[in-house]
């Protein structure tokens, strides 16, 4: 999952991601360009998946 440095999470530290349809923990990915209140997890990837 990408964070903002200023959330205090170290590269590859676990994070725990809660929304109303479950959890799911993912390695901290800490990016600068990413707003300090959002976080991303991709859920899609391009090409063949086999």
């Amino acid at each position: 999952v990408e964070v903002h440095p200023s959330l205090g999470f170290a590269e590859g530290d676990p994070v725990k991601v809660l929304t109303r349809r479950g959890e799911a923990t993912y390695p901290a990915l800490v990016v600068g360009t990413i707003r300090r209140d959002t976080v991303f997890i991709p859920y899609h990837w391009a090409g063949d998946r086999e």
